[in-house]
Order: structure tokens, then C-alpha cells, then sequence
């Protein structure tokens, strides 16, 4: 039947041709609408909730607000990991689900439980935001906007044209769906009272408060009748200007005063708990979110073109893009190209090397591309969006095309010995498209397990599982239905009988030495096999490859009760000291004001970004940063790493190997900083670097109830008297455009000892009398941690460990654990690269499974199928020594390289077991079969192989970060071919004569 379908398809090309061109019409047409982004569209199972109150210190925020949600969260179904951080002003939870939980629902339980938590917290704090992550959570880029020179550093002029102008034109954009700033400086108008002045009108501020609250009024609409007619009023009486509230009106004494006469009134910036610095200089940042579906090249051109206009519209601004997330996809990009480029080109070479032929190349040179195209079209179908993962998944897919089109046409040129062209074409498409068929199930049967892992990785490799399925069903439909014909209208009549080659002569004598012995092979396969077990020991496990950059994140607590303005000129020193080997330093200080952050920061820490000369000089740097901060400010605790890049996101690659987790056995909070040392201490023997987490030193005041009852002082007049001292005695706001500028009344103008406002500062009783504030409070100096972590069992010490070893978690436990007062709990990097590793372990005996099960059903043999099988330990073994020599690590990607090498090892043996036995059917003996079969597919074999490994080999000797995602994966492509395509050049046959002995054993006379 097969080979009626492909005769019909022959005689008829114009009809196959013009079907193809209307298909790949099609699939241009919609390929365009496929979307283009850095990843897939994956649920990712995490839910966050942001806790604000600025006015509350990191225990009362653990002790009132954090542990009520934590204990309402742990009722969450489907919670699989929670972690928990409070610090002075803020905190977060981060809710991990179990995969495949719908997080929509989960989002709407969240905002359920914090909804029933709210009667539990102080009623004077927000609620707090519940926040599902995304893909599309993760910026494509900042843009850092900075003033030219220093005649434009107005701060809160910068901050209101970059919401009101900057912000709002990219927003306009249709790719781009939120643009998040931080860095912007808001005006305060604060109105300072003249305290002598007041004292002799005897009023206090309280009054001048009333007096402005009562100018700001704004009732709304209300609605009077006359009659039958009714009319809407509207009553206000509103600020909208400073000259509005310099004219207010205060009665003192039947006498009119306005409030200009009795107090300074000044706008100025906040007091300032966050900034941006670009080389120094301070400036806004924005982190730009893209749409789900848009086109990731289309928001890259368009904002070239729109960061142009903004530099020749604003001349007196710099704009600078910094951390630009769709070089990946772009270096992706260029890979599926360079792939796609060297195979065409090398299997062309190889081809013409063989053949002598120049009209073979021409057949690969069409039909990858159009197989290529038609696969495009099944993305589309299929709602694929091309992104790195499923851009791997066609480079991959591009090699099997290559591979299969070889195989075609080198059976069709060895049918032309023998038969006419058309016969020819006939009988060898005919007689490898059931192998090729049975080759791309089994090579799908290895991919689409790899969807079985669990978490975002098993997402992931769905669509690089899918796309290699769709590669390869429009490589079949190719190679079945178009090819044929064309090899109908390139191929020569008659083909010139070849002579055999020393590739055939050495092969054929390799195979006839090793088929007389037999058992040194079986030694030599168990020795490699072994060796492949010693190498599996010795290789480094990590989940994802590390990828260098030139570019360090940096992140520094300095440890000290210092105001944005100090940290700024700690950043400009560091930045002086490291000027020679760095090209910038982006500064992101301070409290974040981004509305979409995963973690929060408290006013004495700085986030860098460093950009350095090269990878190589970004690693010397982490020793001159550590040895510089240590020596200049010894209280500074740094971490420094290698820049983020999508993938540090989605598996929290920065996370430490080990973290260990103390929890008090008597209590739910943890011991004071002093009554944990002892804990420490014990811990510092197995962990030496291991210290007391970072301490905030904080003032105490309490209020003295017992002396304001007995002066006759309100509890209301003290508190307001102290928020007037610290500037913060909010009363009222101002309207300005589409901006809300709080009025707040103020203390002094001029920077003032605390001790000396509270004792200077004097507070009228109910009789009139003056009284010195200090007389109504205590102050005491307090120390308490800065962030205090908690998990599913509660609060606990975290004691991250940089240096795992075995036997840590033994270690780490009885010191923890031995007095009783404390339990632990382990977790980390480690633990998930190694459910990761045991995962791909399982999937691979899947894999075996499905092939063994494949393989049964074609050859019809339990026994067979083993013969195929056993090649692979042996490409395996292959693939660990080149990872081993090359010093990478295994990890997804090489664990993906093993896989594709054992579906292409696979692949060749099912192609030379279906020749040898279509030989013995047709009456040949073993020995003959093996030999004939062994000569005839030589070529093919070692044409594919040769052209995978030309097209991976670029790899390893280019660089960047495309080249160090692929490296693992060619590393262990080439070594695991080169290993086992002689494997199934030479150790199948013997085995195939080893299972069926009851044939003689060859003698010299045997010809080829």
C-alpha cells in the first residue's frame, strides 16, 4: 500500500507541489500570528501576600499581623510550602502550590483567608495585597531616566513628567501591559508654627489644625427642591493652592489672623525612605511588564523606535535600558537560525562528500525549510507560542528532519544500483519509511515523558515535548510525500556503480573481527558501562546550567539606623573605589516603591546591579566589593551573585544549597538576640561563618498614663504632639491637578536631638499650664532582629549554608536538637536538584519502558527490542565522559542532551535491525544478513551522526549566554554519538549473532 501512495505521488509533482506551496501559503500566513515570547504561558503555583505598615517594628508586625496570616494560610488547599518574612514596616508570605493546583482559585481562597484574618489584625493597618505570580511578572527591561546635567535635578519635577508623560506613552503601547517605577520623590507641604508666637496668643497646634481641616472641606453634592424644580449643590471649601493655605483664617480672641502670620509654611519632598542612582547620579527606574500574548521582537523594535523619539524630545534626559530580559529569546533566535544554517550546510557537505553529487544537497536545502514551515503552521493549531523552550524544541526537531531526509535519500541512491529511478525512488522511500515511522514514535515516547516532572520544569518541557512531535509529523509528511517527488525531478536517470571505500573495508573487517569475538566485546561493554556508573558519581548536579554575565547583582544591609541620603553617598564610594573596573553601577535604595515586587526592602539597604568589563572581571569583583565593605563598614552584611536571568527567576537558582530552620520548642517566638547566642555558638562549630542575624537598634517610648492623669494632659494631645515632633502629624490634604500633597504640621525646621525636642518641647494641660513633653514619657534603647523568618511549622532561625557536604543536615541537627529547646527542618537548592535528578532517573526507565513496548510491537519480538536497548548505556556512557571532560555539571539540559542521544542511537539500531532481518526473511543466513545489512546502512548512520555532531560542535567553541544554555546539550549529544554510533555499528551486530546462534559462525570467505 505504501508503496502504491508513493508511486501515485510521483507520477503526479505539479499536484504535490502546488499542495505544498498552498500549505506553506498557509502556514506563513499563520505563522505571524503565532505569538513570540520569552516563555511559555505556564502557571506558576505561587501566591504572595504584602503586608505595609511603616509605622510598626519587625516583631509587632510578627507578632500582631504576620503569624494570625500564617496560621489562616496554612487552612489553604493544595499548600505544599510557606515562607515568611517580617521586617520594620513590612512583610511577606510566599505561598508555593502543589503543580498543577488551578491558581486562579487558589488566588480567590487567598483573599478569603486574609479577608477572615482582617478581625484579627490592628484596625489601623491596609489590607494587605494578595499577589498572583505570572510569567509575565517578570520585567522584559528597565529604563533608568536621569537628568543631563545638574541645572535639571529637580527631583519631584523628574518624578511627576516620568508618571504623567514617560509612563503613560509606554503603557500606550499595545505590547506592553504595566510600567512599575521607583526612585520618585513626592512634595509634603508642612506648615511650621511659630511656638512663641502661639504660646503668647495661648493657642497650641491643635488649633491651627482645626483651623485648617476647616478650610478643606468638601461635603459633595447635595440636593435642594424649589417647587418642582430640584438643583444640585455643591458644597466645598477646598485647598487647592499653597497661597489657599497661607490665607487661612484663624479666630484668636475675637482678632482674625491668617495663617501665614502664625507659622512658616513650606513644601518640600518627603522624608525620603527610597531612591534610584545611575553612576551616581539619582534618577527614576521603571520595570516594564509585556502582555501574555504579545510579540516579544515586535515590543523590542517598537521600543527602540520610542525610546529614539523620547532621546530627541527630551534632550535634557538620559534614558538607559538595563537588565533586558529578551536577549534570551533573541540569542534562542539566533540559535534555531545557526542551527538551522549548519545543518543545512553540513549534512549538504556530507551528502556531496559521499556522493559526489551535487543535486543531493539541493534536496535537503528544500525540504528542512518546508518541513520547517509546515511545523510553524501546526504551532498555530495547536495555540504554541514560539518562546526558548519550544525554539529548543525545533532546533532539536531540525536535526531529525536532516536526519531523516539522509536516510531517504541514501536508500533511494543504493536502490538506483540496482533498479530505474523511479523504481528506485519507489522501493527505498517505501522501505525505510516504516523504521522512520517507528523512529519518530519512539523518539516522541522519550520526549513526552519529560512532561511527567513535576513543577515548572515539567511545564516547560511540554512545549519543547510537543514542538519536536510537530517537527517530526511535518518531517514524515516531507519526507513521505514531497521529497519522493522531488527526487523524481533533481535525481539523475542512472546512477554509476560506487566502490567500496576504506569507510566500508574498515567497518566490514571491524565487524567480521568482532562477530569471531564475540566475548571481548561483552568485556569491553561492560567496562564502558561501569565506568559510566563512576562517572554519574562523580559529576556535579545542579538544576539548571550557570551562565556567566558581566554583570553582578549585589545586595547590601548595611546594619545601621542611616537615612536614604547616607546610603546614597556609601553607593557613590563604592562606585569610586571599583571606577576602574566597572562600566556602571545602578542603585536601587532604600524601601521599593515598585507596586509588582516579589521581595520588599527596609530603608538601610541597597540593591546594585554592576556592569563589568567582561564575565571573567565580574568574579574578581565579588572579592573587592566583600574585602571593601568589610574593611570600610564592618556592620555591612553583602551578597553578591551573578545577574538574574529568566530561569534564576522561575527556579530560585540564587537560593542557598542548604537552609536550616530552628524553631523553638517552648515558645512560638524565637529567644532575644542575646539568649539565642548560646544556639549560635553551637551552630558556628558546624557552620564557621555562621552568625547571630542582623539586629535593629530601636527607642522605646512609653507613655507614663499615671503622670498625664495627674497633670491633666489628653492622651490624644501627647500623641499629637509627638507625630508633630517627628514631622508625621498628617491633618489634612491639598488637591494639586491629579495629585493628593498631604499637609502635616511640623516641629522645627532646623535638625534637632530628639531628647532635646522631647524636654523642650512644652504641652498645655486642660488648665492652661505648660508642661515640658519629657516629663510624660520614657525613652529606653532596644535591640531586636531586623527580619524575622517563619515557615509552615512557625517562626524559626534561618541558617543558610553556602558549602553543602554530606552529612551536613546529621551535623546541623544534633547541635541544633541537643538541649531540647529547639526542633529543625531542612531545605534548599539541594533538595529540589536532587527530586529534579531522581525525576529524570525514573522518566528515563519510562522512557526505556515505552521504547522496549515500541520496539515489540514493530520487530515482533520480546527479544529484539533488548538488542536495541542495550546501545544506549553505551551512548550514555559517551555523553557523562564528555560532560566530564568539558567539567559541566548534570543538569535539565544536559539530562535532555542524554535523552535525545539515546532516541538518535535508537533510532540508527531500529534502522540496521529492520535491514538484517528483511535479509535473513529473504533467505540469507545470520551472518550474511549482519554483513549486508552492516554495508548498507554504514552510510546513513554515520552520515547523520557526522552532521549532528558538525552542527553541535560551533557550539562549544562560541560564548555568551546562548552557548552556555546549549553546551551541556551538545557536550553530551557529541559524546554520547560518537560512543554510540559505533556501538551500533559494530555491537549490535554481535549481539543480534550472539541471540541467534544457531547459524554458523562466519568464515574468512564471507563477502560483503
Amino acid at each position: 500500500m505504501v508503496r502504491d501512495i508513493v508511486k501515485y505521488l510521483i507520477y503526479r509533482p505539479i499536484a504535490v507541489l502546488t499542495i505544498t506551496l498552498g500549505l506553506v501559503v498557509l502556514s506563513l500566513f499563520f505563522g505571524r500570528e503565532v505569538p513570540i515570547s520569552l516563555l511559555p504561558d505556564i502557571p506558576i503555583p505561587k501566591i504572595s501576600i504584602q503586608v505595609s505598615a511603616s509605622e510598626k517594628t519587625a516583631r509587632v508586625i510578627e507578632n500582631t499581623i504576620t503569624r494570625p496570616l500564617r496560621n489562616q494560610l496554612l487552612q489553604l488547599h493544595h499548600l505544599e510550602d510557606l515562607h515568611s518574612s517580617s521586617r520594620n514596616g513590612s512583610a511577606y508570605i510566599d505561598l508555593t502550590l502543589r503543580h498543577g493546583t488551578d491558581t486562579d482559585l487558589s488566588f480567590i481562597e487567598a483573599n478569603e483567608k486574609v479577608d477572615q484574618a482582617m478581625s484579627f489584625l490592628p484596625r489601623n493597618i491596609d489590607r494587605p495585597r494578595v499577589i498572583k505570580s505570572n510569567i509575565s511578572d517578570i520585567p522584559v527591561f528597565y529604563l533608568a531616566i536621569l537628568p543631563k546635567n545638574e541645572a535639571n535635578e529637580d527631583l519631584r519635577q523628574l518624578s511627576e513628567f516620568t508618571e504623567k508623560v514617560i509612563k503613560r506613552r509606554l503603557e500606550q503601547e499595545e505590547e506592553i501591559a504595566f510600567a512599575d517605577l521607583h526612585g520618585l520623590e513626592y512634595p509634603e507641604v508642612i506648615v511650621f508654627p511659630n511656638q512663641n508666637l502661639l504660646q503668647s496668643l495661648g493657642i497650641n497646634e491643635e488649633e491651627l489644625a482645626s483651623a485648617i481641616s476647616n478650610s478643606n472641606i468638601d461635603v459633595g453634592n447635595v440636593i435642594i427642591r424649589d417647587g418642582q424644580y430640584q438643583y444640585n449643590v455643591e458644597l466645598s471649601n477646598k485647598i487647592e493652592k499653597i497661597d489657599d493655605l497661607k490665607n487661612v483664617y484663624v479666630s484668636i480672641q475675637n482678632q482674625i489672623y491668617q495663617l501665614k502670620q502664625l507659622a512658616n509654611i513650606v513644601v518640600r519632598p518627603k522624608d525620603k525612605r527610597s531612591a534610584y542612582t545611575f553612576e551616581g547620579k539619582e534618577g527614576i527606574i521603571m520595570s516594564v511588564r509585556k502582555k501574555d500574548d504579545a510579540n516579544n521582537f515586535s515590543l523590542k523594535t517598537k521600543m527602540d523606535t520610542l525610546l529614539a523619539d523620547f532621546k530627541l524630545s527630551y534632550p535634557d534626559l538620559n534614558f538607559k535600558v538595563i537588565n533586558d530580559q529578551s536577549e534570551v529569546l533573541e540569542i534562542s533566535y539566533q540559535n534555531l537560525r545557526t542551527s538551522l544554517l549548519y545543518g543545512i550546510l553540513f549534512s549538504s557537505i556530507i551528502l556531496f562528500f559521499f556522493f559526489r553529487e551535487w543535486r543531493l544537497p539541493l534536496l535537503i536545502i528544500i525540504t528542512v525549510p518546508l518541513g520547517l514551515l509546515l511545523a510553524l503552521g501546526g504551532f498555530y493549531l495547536l495555540g504554541l507560542s514560539i518562546n526558548i523552550i519550544s525554539i529548543s524544541g525545533l532546533i532539536l526537531g531540525v536535526g531529525l528532519m536532516i536526519d531523516n531526509a539522509i536516510i531517504i535519500i541514501d536508500n533511494i541512491r543504493q536502490e538506483q544500483n540496482k533498479l530505474a529511478l523511479n523504481e528506485a525512488i519507489t522501493v527505498g522511500t517505501k522501505d525505510v519509511l516504516k523504521p522512520l515511522l517507528s523512529s519518530a514514535m519512539t523518539t516522541c515516547s522519550v520526549f513526552l515523558p519529560l512532561i511527567l516532572i513535576s513543577g515548572i520544569a515539567g511545564a516547560l518541557f511540554y512545549d519543547q515535548a510537543i514542538s519536536i512531535s510537530i517537527t517530526l509529523i511535518a518531517s514524515l509528511l516531507v519526507s513521505a510525500v514531497v521529497l519522493p517527488v522531488l527526487a523524481r525531478i533533481l535525481m539523475k536517470d542512472k546512477n554509476p556503480s560506487e566502490k567500496k571505500g576504506i569507510w566500508d573495508k574498515g567497518h566490514h573487517k571491524a565487524v567480521v573481527f568482532f562477530l569471531k569475538n564475540r566475548f571481548l566485546l561483552l568485556v569491553i561493554f561492560l567496562i564502558l558501562s561501569a565506568l559510566g556508573i563512576f562517572l554519574i558519581s562523580q559529576i556535579n548536579r545542579t538544576a539548571f546550567p550557570e551562565l556567566s554575565t558581566d554583570e553582578l547583582e549585589v545586595s547590601i544591609d548595611w546594619n545601621e539606623n542611616i537615612g536614604i541620603e547616607e546610603s546614597i553617598i556609601r553607593v557613590n564610594q563604592l562606585r569610586a573605589y571599583l571606577s576602574d573596573d566597572i562600566l556602571w553601577l545602578s542603585a536601587i535604595i532604600g524601601e521599593k516603591q515598585f507596586i509588582l515586587t516579589a521581595e520588599e526592602s527596609s530603608i538601610n539597604e541597597s540593591q546594585l546591579l554592576i556592569k563589568s568589563k567582561s564575565s571573567e572581571e565580574a568574579l574578581s569583583l565579588v572579592e573587592s566589593i566583600t574585602a571593601y565593605l568589610s574593611q570600610q563598614f564592618p556592620k555591612a552584611d553583602s551578597k553578591s551573585f551573578r545577574k538574574k536571568n529568566t530561569f534564576d527567576y522561575l527556579f530560585s537558582t540564587d537560593e542557598y544549597p542548604l537552609i536550616s530552620y530552628a524553631y523553638p520548642s517552648q515558645s512560638s517566638e524565637l529567644p532575644d538576640p542575646e539568649e539565642i547566642q548560646p544556639l549560635v555558638d553551637d551552630i558556628k562549630t558546624v557552620i564557621p561563618e555562621f552568625e547571630v542575624p542582623p539586629v535593629d537598634e530601636f527607642l522605646n517610648l512609653t507613655i507614663r498614663l499615671d503622670i498625664l492623669e495627674e497633670y491633666g494632659v489628653s492622651y490624644d494631645a501627647l500623641l499629637s504632639k509627638l507625630k508633630t515632633i517627628f514631622n508625621a502629624n498628617a491633618i489634612t490634604e491639598m488637591r494639586s491637578s491629579d495629585r493628593m500633597i498631604p499637609i502635616v504640621i511640623g516641629h522645627s525646621m532646623e535638625k534637632e536631638d530628639f531628647y532635646d525636642a522631647i524636654h523642650k518641647t512644652l504641652i498645655q494641660n486642660k488648665n492652661g499650664n505648660n508642661i515640658p513633653l519629657g516629663q510624660f514619657i520614657s525613652v529606653q534603647k532596644r535591640r531586636d532582629y531586623k527580619s524575622i523568618k517563619g515557615t509552615l511549622a512557625g517562626e524559626a532561625l534561618e541558617i543558610p549554608s553556602i558549602n553543602y557536604r554530606e552529612g551536613l543536615e546529621d551535623d546541623l541537627r544534633k547541635q541544633i536538637t541537643k538541649d531540647g529547646d529547639f526542633f529543625v527542618s531542612f531545605g534548599g537548592s539541594i533538595y529540589q536538584t536532587r527530586k529534579i535528578i531522581s525525576q529524570l532517573w525514573r522518566i528515563l526507565l519510562i522512557v526505556f519502558i515505552l521504547l522496549y513496548l515500541i520496539l515489540a510491537a514493530q520487530f515482533e519480538s520480546l527479544v529484539q527490542p533488548i538488542l536495541v536497548l542495550v546501545d544506549v548505556p553505551l551512548s550514555l556512557f559517551g555523553g557523562m565522559l564528555f560532560l566530564w571532560i568539558g567539567g559541566e555539571t548534570l543538569n535539565l539540559v544536559s539530562m535532555v542532551g542524554l535523552i535525545i542521544t539515546a532516541g538518535i542511537i535508537v533510532n540508527d539500531a531500529i534502522l540496521k535491525l529492520d535491514m538484517i532481518n528483511k535479509n535473513t526473511r529473504s533467505g540469507q543466513s545470520v551472518d550474511e544478513a549482519i554483513i549486508h545489512a552492516s554495508g548498507r546502512r554504514l552510510r546513513p548512520i554515520v552520515m547523520t551522526s557526522i552532521t549532528t555532531i558538525l552542527a553541535f560542535l560551533p557550539v562549544l567553541f562560541s560564548s555568551g549566554i546562548g552557548a552556555e544554555i546549549q553546551k551541556p546539550l551538545a557536550l553530551t549529544v557529541i559524546g554520547g554519538l560518537v560512543v554510540g554510533t559505533l556501538s551500533s555499528l559494530i555491537f549490535l551486530p554481535v549481539l543480534y549473532r550472539i541471540f541467534n546462534p544457531k547459524r554458523v559462525i562466519l568464515h574468512k570467505s564471507t563477502k560483503t
